[in-house]
Order: structure tokens, then sequence, then C-alpha cells
């Protein structure tokens, strides 16, 4: 058995290691094209870094895999550590895991919201950039749920309510086309094919930790859709679209509404998965979400891509 083989393993047993840090994830998004390091002792693991490796014109590159909002570090805390403990435990870990690295020309990766000690990673001469994201957290009711959205939220809830229906899909392709066109009303290229997109969705759909949401009127034309996926502790929006005619229908607001309302039911937080365009950022804050922020952690030891960076090439 080989070492992935024995990191699968591990992980079936560890039902709290976010959907994204899993192997199965990295199989999905990456293909054969990722590797993971890990600091144990004996069969006691610690911690472990998993990272996609990307080779392109010549450069080895760790970069964000794509459909996937974080990636890097998880750490396996002591029962009942203090705070000095746990900061001196996450040194040890992480420290040995960043020295472990593969050679690379590039390395650029978000990191879980939930880790916010990237203090050995600068003390290795990495660079770091604070990102947001949006929270709806766990065991609140509908009626508090509601009191905290802005107006124009209820509003568009309600219109919605009114002359939409929300339907499960197992189909991705007029959402995939509602992407597509989003982004061309923009001037902007999808970059994602539609072959991925579906490779992706279904898998989730048939391990249960995925779904397709469609919202359409009473003529059965369909205004937008949602894919969201989730673990134990979390949903997350990974990404959704209007049809453009449709644009002003409220139904983006009402499917994460209907995301939000499951992640409740279920007992999970619901992240909008971030984005720092302003207009995409207020949406998401009207829904009475929590900003969170997370960190970015970049590093070029190539001369030449740090020549571009500097150049904005």
């Amino acid at each position: 058995m080989n070492k992935k083989d024995d990191f699968r393993s591990y992980c079936t047993t560890q039902k709290d290691i976010p959907l994204f840090l899993t192997p199965a994830w990295m199989d999905l998004i990456c293909g054969d094209n990722w590797d993971v390091l890990i600091e144990a002792k004996g069969k006691n693991i610690h911690g472990f870094l998993i990272f996609p490796l990307n080779q392109k014109l010549g450069f080895k590159r760790i970069l964000q895999p794509q459909l996937t909002p974080y990636s890097g570090v998880w750490i396996n805390y002591p029962d009942g550590q203090k705070d000095l403990t746990k900061i001196a435990f996450e040194k040890k870990v992480l420290s040995s895991l960043i020295e472990r690295l593969p050679e690379f020309d590039e390395l650029n990766i978000n990191l879980y919201p939930t880790f916010t000690n990237w203090l050995p990673f600068y003390w290795k001469e990495f660079k770091q950039t604070t990102r947001y994201t949006y929270k709806i957290f766990k065991g609140q009711s509908p009626e508090a749920l509601r009191l905290q959205v802005k107006d124009s939220v209820r509003r568009e809830l309600s219109k919605a309510e009114r002359t939409l229906q929300v339907y499960l899909s197992v189909d991705v392709k007029d959402l995939f086309d509602f992407k597509v066109r989003s982004f061309k009303e923009q001037n902007l290229s999808f970059n994602l094919s539609y072959s991925f997109i579906k490779r992706c969705v279904d898998w989730c759909i048939s391990e249960g930790k995925g779904q397709i949401l469609y919202a359409k009127d009473e003529k059965g034309a369909i205004h937008a859709g949602v894919f969201l996926v989730w673990d134990k502790n979390c949903v997350y929006y990974l990404f959704g679209a209007a049809d453009p005619e449709y644009k002003n229908s409220g139904a983006l607001t009402y499917l994460l509404w209907n995301g939000i309302e499951m992640a409740q039911s279920q007992t999970k937080d619901f992240d909008f998965e971030g984005s720092m365009l302003e207009p995409v950022e207020q949406f998401f804050r009207n829904f009475g979400a929590t900003q969170l922020p997370y960190h970015q952690i970049l590093k070029r030891n190539s001369l030449l891509l740090k020549l571009k960076s500097i150049l904005g090439k």
C-alpha cells in the first residue's frame, strides 16, 4: 500500500476533516496530480498538508485547485489543549510540513477560515493576503434568520416565494449555461469546461455530498440554479447563476435561502464561499452573514515568475 492509500484509509475514520481537504475531493479535482505531507508520531497523525501538483511551461506550481475554495493544512489537536500549548503544537507541526514541501517555483493556496495561525509560513518567507468569506452559523431559528437579513433580501424572498418553485435536479446543463451567459455579459470567459463541471456534480450527488437546486415559474421556465456541497459541519455555496432574462426575479436569493434553511435543519454552518468582488460581497452580506477572514499563502522561488509578478504580466 502506498502513502496515498494509507492516507485515504486514515481519512475514512476522521469525520471532521473538511470536504476540500479529503483525498476523495483531490482525486475528483486533480486526478493523480496531488500529494500530501503527513506529520505523525507512530500511528497518531498530528496534521497534514495536502496540495495539487501543477506543471506548465516548465514551472512547478502548487496552486489552488479549480472549484475548490480552500485547501492546505489540517491539524489534529490533542484533546484538552490550552491556547499556549495549542500554538506551540501548531508551530511544531507546520514547521515540519513546510520544510518537507517539494521544490516549487510558485505556491499559492487558500487556507480554511478556521485556520488562523500562518506565522510558521511567515517565518519561512511566505507572503500572505487576507481574503474574506461570509458564513451563517448553525443553531438559528427561521424567525431569527429572517430578522437579520436586509430589507432588499426580504423583498426578493417575498416576491420569489409567490411566483417560483424550488426543486432538486441531477442535471447541471441549465446551470452551466446560465454561468457561461452571465460571464459573457461581463465580457469574461468561464474557464471551466462542461465535462469537468458535470463530473464533479455527478460525483458529489452520487456520494451524497452535494445537490443542484433550480427555481422555476408556473410556466416551467428556469430562472436560476445553485450547486451546493457539504461535509459534516458545513454547507458550501460552490457556484450558482441566474438566467439573464430573469435576473430580477429574486430566484438566486430564494435558492440561497433554501440552502441556508437546509444547513440549519442539518445543524450545519452555511458558507457563501466568499468573494472579493464588491457587488457580490454586498449581496452575501445582506443575508446577515458573519464576515470571516482567511489566509491566502504565496511564495515564488522562480526569479522569472517574481519578475513577471512585478511587471504585472
